[in-house]
């Protein structure tokens, strides 16, 4: 088949050829001579780097949580072990290493060693990021808030939940409350429900968004088990 023949005006003037070279996200790489076979190269510099590495840490923390427990300028992190829920909290002073003395110590976390999940958020009004623990055995769980000083304040507890939940998420799912909700996923039943903190630090389910939330969540995993 022959070409085409299209006007002058309708022909697209062609570009020089660096016009689409691919750019580093940083910062531009000068052209640099193909590597032998079987050579690995990195194609951008990296932009980050390790800030600090320390091998004295013991081995059986399970857990470690980060979020705003003090007024420290940096994020604290919060280590628990799995078996005795002992936990111990510290700052870190911007530059990748931990602060010491530590901020707080419980022996255990909430007064059971049976916790599964541990999820930080803001759920109390001091500002600071506080806790949900759950039981997954037992169907319990607690919320507590930081006082901002190494420790934790109870808001309440709870018995009755669901022993499903496997995935308990974070986040600001509505705008009727300035606290944070959590998203809860059960897979063996494929449901899920959020629920948000009312302005007296009680839970209630955000029906709206719950029941909005759980039927994409149904459909989404539905669909995507027919394909296996």
């Amino acid at each position: 088949m022959a070409p085409l023949n299209r006007p002058a005006s309708a022909r697209r003037p062609v570009a020089p050829a660096d016009t689409y070279r691919r750019q580093a996200p940083t910062s531009l790489i000068p052209p640099q001579p193909y590597p032998a076979p079987g050579t690995l190269i990195d194609v951008y510099p990296s932009n980050f780097g390790l800030l600090n590495s320390d091998a004295s840490w013991r081995t059986t923390w399970a857990t470690i949580v980060s979020g705003r427990f003090t007024d420290s300028p940096f994020s604290s992190l919060l280590f628990v072990e799995d078996s005795t829920a002992y936990a111990e909290l510290y700052d870190t002073n911007g530059q990748g290493a931990l602060q010491t003395p530590l901020r707080g110590k419980f022996n255990p976390l909430g007064r059971r060693t049976t916790w599964t999940h541990i999820v930080p958020g803001y759920f109390g009004p001091s500002g600071f990021t506080g806790l949900p623990l759950y039981d997954q055995a037992a169907g319990f769980g607690q919320f507590y808030d930081s006082d901002g000083k190494g420790g934790f304040v109870l808001l309440s507890e709870y018995s009755g939940w669901r022993t499903t939940w496997s995935h308990i998420v974070y986040g600001r799912f509505v705008d009727s409350s300035p606290y944070s909700g959590l998203f809860f996923y059960s897979p063996s039943e494929n449901y899920g429900e959020v629920w948000t903190t009312d302005e007296c630090n009680g839970w209630r389910w955000d029906r709206g968004a719950g029941v909005q939330i759980r039927l994409r969540v149904a459909r989404r995993f539905i669909r995507a088990g027919s394909n296996v």
